[in-house]
C-alpha cells in the first residue's frame, strides 16, 4: 500500500472509521499525526468508498468460491444428456452467484468492477500455479542436462540437437499399458 494510503488509513482509524468527517476534524487528526492534511472531498471520501468496496468484495468472494465448488466440466466423451445435466447444474451455480450479489447489495455501478477483480484474481492464481509447474519442469530438465548430457546449462540449441539425435536413433513406441489397466 502506498505511504499516502497508509496515512489516510491512519486518519480513517482515528475518526473511528466514519463515512463522513468534517474537514476541521481531519485537519486536527493530521496535525496530531504529523502528516499532510487529508482533504475530505476527494482523498478521504475516495478512501472510504474504496474501503466499502473492499468490504463487499471480502464478503462476496467466499460466497462465489463456495458456489464454484459445485462447477463441473463437460467432457468431450459425454453423452448429450450428461452434458446437458452438467450445464443445467452449472446454470444453477450462476444463479446462486447472482443471489450472492443481491445478498451483498452490490451497487450496480460496481458490478463490472467486482466481477472483473474476482475473475482476474482467479485467472492470475491459476496462471501462477501453472508457472510454478513450468519452473519446476525447467529445473528437472536442467538437472537432466547436467546428468545425462553433461552440460552445466541447457541451451536452446542443445534441445534441438538432442531431439534430433533421439529421433534419429529410435523409433517412438507407444507407452506400455500399466498392469492394472490390462485386466
Amino acid at each position: 500500500m502506498p505511504e499516502r494510503n497508509l496515512e489516510v488509513a491512519a486518519v480513517y482509524e482515528a475518526v473511528e472509521k466514519a463515512d463522513k468527517a468534517p474537514q476541521k476534524l481531519l485537519d486536527e487528526v493530521c496535525t496530531r499525526l504529523k502528516i499532510d492534511p487529508v482533504v475530505v472531498e476527494g482523498e478521504y471520501e475516495d478512501f472510504v468508498y474504496q474501503v466499502r468496496h473492499d468490504e463487499r468484495f471480502e464478503k462476496l468472494l467466499p460466497e462465489f468460491l463456495n458456489a464454484l465448488q459445485g462447477m463441473r466440466f463437460t467432457r468431450a466423451d459425454m453423452s448429450i444428456q450428461q452434458a446437458n445435466e452438467i450445464r443445467n447444474g452449472n446454470d444453477k451455480i450462476v444463479e446462486e452467484m447472482a443471489r450472492a450479489i443481491e445478498r451483498n447489495n452490490i451497487p450496480l455501478d460496481l458490478l463490472e468492477n467486482i466481477n472483473s477483480e474476482i475473475g482476474q484474481g482467479l485467472s492470475m492464481m491459476i496462471k501462477n500455479a501453472s508457472q510454478i509447474i513450468i519452473n519446476r519442469s525447467n529445473r528437472v530438465v536442467q538437472n537432466i542436462a547436467k546428468t545425462v548430457l553433461d552440460k552445466p546449462e541447457l541451451m536452446a540449441g542443445d534441445v534441438g540437437a538432442y531431439e534430433d539425435a533421439i529421433l534419429a536413433s529410435k523409433t517412438v513406441q507407444p507407452a506400455e499399458t500399466a498392469p492394472e489397466a490390462q485386466s
